[in-house]
């Protein structure tokens, strides 16, 4: 093999293949659109993700409400056992 076939070999580009990639690029370039984001955030949006945020915190609230009373109820149940 001469010198030029071992960088051919190596990963040189020959410039048939250095044109190719141009071409590609240029096409690319040419018709490639990125995609879209179809869902934008707007005010109506994000008033809704606020009440249900809200809605989430106060049923979470009233649940931690509920279980103390059961929580006292057990204790109260425990020490009347001893």
């Amino acid at each position: 093999m001469s010198r030029r076939n071992i960088s051919y070999v190596k990963g040189g580009t020959d410039m048939a293949d250095q044109k190719l990639i141009d071409e590609v690029g240029k096409y690319i370039d040419k018709y490639y659109e990125p995609v879209k984001d179809d869902i934008k955030m707007d005010k109506e949006m994000k008033s809704i993700f606020d009440k249900i945020t809200k809605f989430r915190k106060k049923r979470a609230e009233e649940k931690v409400l509920q279980e103390e009373p059961l929580e006292e109820s057990s204790l109260a149940e425990d020490q009347s056992q001893i």
